[in-house]
């Protein structure tokens, strides 16, 4: 093992006396750069807002262990390797999730992170990966382990718009991951989970619930008077992506179209009321045992790739939201017997964003978009030339989320040493402007790599079998554009804007503050065994926030 992997390796053991809260709850929120809670904060509720009720961000930011130092120590950032970090306290070296999607050689295709053919899905039409389950996931997670310290007891429930999302916080022992699946248009989950293949009847009714013609506005306007929103910056039509059919400027038709309404603020409060649903129905935080509910907003996401962090809708998308989480900390808190008082809330995000491409020339900043086919095309062009492939020959397979795959086939076919042509290919990559760093898959596991920070980001996320011939990260501002034409923004680097995320630890165990300590998401998972007495998940590396934890639980 590569020595910069050992030196960022700690250990966890469960070392608390104090009583177990009765409930733990994740919120994650899918690109939430950390400076949103900064930027917006004096917009958003006070932390005890009128008539006494629970606030939002600034209830966690007050009242919790609040780490705004925070970044992820992996790469790609995208969905499926911050989720899978989240609560296993593991870099995608271990726990495997090492992109959304990874290039499968037998199968000659890419491979979805949460893709098993032996899994079914319930009560949803599955599109294009019917069968999902956590299998893919090599470590475990805390709610296995609270699973497995407290006799099965404890239940675990995972919940969020995206399906990879869901199932690698929940893991492997879940009693139930949920998603929505746009084409049944409605919540479903995974065979996996249910050996019945049938879906629970509060969820049958809850589906059935028309939440979209009863409970969401027709138009997205801005919440507050317009002066207000002077932190955000006016963008023209072509910076910004087609979002979805809500259109590129304020007021925003939904009028009761589902695309729309999951890039809205509204599918945040969507999934806030299924997870009080799931509260109600299981009766989350009502037994001997502690329980756990994960929860992620994935309409963060999809707004932002099409405005971008510095626009008016994701500023108004904040503000919005913060108003729903104290709705649904409310909520919560008369759910369960002893209130908040019984409860951690643990406050995070998978991933940060950078500003879109266009707008950032405008701005004078560096960068600019590319697209991932042109990479492979000027690639294909170096090895051929540097290996004596044939024109009509493809070396690269595929360019996947920062990585390279090569068509080992072919290689092996024409005789060709696949790891001197990924040496060769990254040296090149590394010769390109837009290119922070490229390595071959071999010199990253070996440990071959220069002592920077990003360098050590691709070695703790490189696999020997997912992960691609060569891996990279582009400078800040280069984005890959794939999936969202030259408007709108994306995220994937190792860099600072898409690794700065929030954490917040709120409950009886923790000392609330401002803790300007350099986080990483690893800790979560890590912090959060700790005080609730159990092993750390298997994979965990990160390290227990100690100057966070009141005595009692230390």
């Amino acid at each position: 093992m590569p020595l910069l992997i050992i030196l960022f390796i700690s250990f966890s053991v469960p070392v608390s006396a104090a009583p177990r809260p009765k409930l733990v709850v994740l919120v994650a929120l899918d690109q939430f750069r950390s400076d949103y809670l900064t930027r917006f904060e004096n917009l958003y509720l006070p932390a005890a807002a009128p008539g006494g009720k629970i606030g939002g961000f600034r209830y966690l930011m007050d009242k919790g262990a609040y780490f705004a130092n925070t970044q992820t120590a992996h790469a790609p950032n995208v969905t499926g390797v911050g989720h899978a970090a989240m609560l296993t306290g593991a870099l995608p070296y271990l726990h495997g999730i090492v992109a959304n999607y990874w290039y499968d050689q037998a199968l000659h295709e890419k491979f979805y992170c949460v893709q098993d053919a032996e899994a079914q899905t319930i009560g949803g039409k599955g599109g294009e990966h019917t069968g999902r389950s956590p299998r893919t996931l090599l470590v475990t997670t805390v709610g296995d382990e609270l699973k497995n310290a407290l006799g099965g007891k404890p239940r675990v429930v995972s919940i969020a718009l995206k399906d990879r999302a869901s199932i690698l916080m929940g893991g492997h022992r879940a009693d139930i991951a949920l998603w929505f699946d746009e084409e049944a248009k409605g919540w479903t989950t995974s065979s996996y989970y249910l050996s019945d293949k049938q879906l629970p009847s509060w969820l049958v009714d809850w589906n059935k619930s028309e939440y979209l013609g009863k409970k969401v506005p027709e138009q997205w306007q801005l919440l507050l008077p317009e002066k207000q929103y002077w932190l955000s910056t006016p963008m023209t039509p072509e910076m910004i992506g087609d979002g979805r059919g809500l259109g590129k400027k304020f007021p925003h038709s939904i009028a009761g179209r589902l695309a729309p309404f999951l890039t809205s603020p509204w599918a945040n409060a969507f999934t806030f009321d299924t997870a009080l649903r799931a509260v109600s129905a299981l009766k989350l935080g009502s037994g001997a045992a502690t329980d756990l509910l994960a929860i992620s907003l994935s309409a963060f996401d999809a707004a932002g790739h099409n405005y971008g962090p510095l626009s008016h809708e994701m500023q108004d998308m904040a503000l919005r939201t913060d108003r729903m989480l104290s709705d649904f900390l409310n909520s919560l808190s008369h759910q369960i017997p002893g209130g908040m008082s019984d409860v951690v809330v643990v406050f995070t995000a998978d991933h940060g964003v950078q500003p879109n491409p266009l707008l950032a020339a405008k701005l004078g900043l560096p960068g600019e978009a590319y697209h991932s086919a042109d990479l492979a095309d000027k690639g294909n062009v170096r090895l051929r030339a540097l290996f004596g492939f044939d024109d009509s020959e493809k070396p690269i397979a595929s360019v996947f989320e920062d990585n390279v795959a090569f068509d080992h086939a072919l290689f092996q076919k024409r005789g060709k040493d696949a790891g001197e042509a990924a040496r060769a290919l990254a040296s090149w990559l590394r010769s390109q402007p837009s290119i922070a760093a490229a390595y071959s898959r071999g010199d990253l596991l070996e440990g071959r790599v220069p002592p920077t920070e990003v360098a050590r980001r691709l070695a703790r996320s490189v696999h020997p079998e997912r992960s691609g011939d060569v891996v990279f990260s582009m400078r800040p501002g280069y984005l890959g554009m794939d999936n969202h034409g030259y408007g709108g923004t994306e995220h994937e680097s190792a860099t600072v804007l898409d690794a700065s995320i929030p954490l917040i630890f709120v409950g009886k165990p923790f000392k609330p503050g401002r803790y300007a300590d350099m986080a990483s998401l690893s800790d979560l998972a890590p912090t959060l065994s700790s005080v609730l007495g159990i092993i750390a998940p298997s994979g965990s590396e990160g390290h227990v926030l100690a100057k966070a934890l009141r005595a009692a639980a230390q």
